[in-house]
């Protein structure tokens, strides 16, 4: 009864509600495995020839540009990350902005971070909360109060 949808004001009086009933009826999977049924359709293929020995290069969008507060960078996007880690000169650019949420923290002991890859260790003695702006295309995401480390 509390859900944000109920609320909106752009539903039709009972669309939120049967919208809801309707979600909550299917069962909650990541994608469906097979299609419910066959058609006798044939798949169009649109392409090109490419030879065995030409490079051909298929770019994948892993920056995104973002606001942290205030300063315009660009990120890497790392869906496996667990820790976000500034590097010194960025951290050192955002202290000239001055323009933080919390104050940069020095840890009374350094931490070790591990699990970039194998073997490699990180060395830590500071962190910080960030807010982070993104603009997409469905609208402005802000991600507040990211905790990162920094040397």
């Amino acid at each position: 009864e509390d859900h944000k949808l109920l609320k909106c004001p752009k539903c039709q009086p009972g669309e939120a509600q049967r919208l809801l009933d309707q979600r909550f009826k299917k069962p909650h999977v990541a994608a469906v495995a097979a299609p419910d049924k066959k058609t006798d359709k044939k798949t169009k293929f649109i392409g090109t020839a490419v030879a065995a020995n030409d490079v051909v290069e298929a770019r994948a969008h892993r920056t995104l540009d973002y606001d942290i507060n205030g300063l315009k960078a660009t990120t890497l996007l790392d869906s496996g990350a667990d820790q976000s880690v500034l590097s010194p000169t960025f951290l050192s650019r955002l202290e000239e902005t001055g323009n933080f949420t919390s104050p940069v923290r020095q840890l009374d002991d350094a931490m070790e971070l591990g699990g970039f890859m194998e073997g490699m260790k990180l060395d830590v003695n500071r962190d910080v909360k960030l807010r982070l702006t993104f603009e997409t295309a469905e609208g402005t995401l802000v991600i507040a109060n990211l905790k990162c480390w920094a040397t």
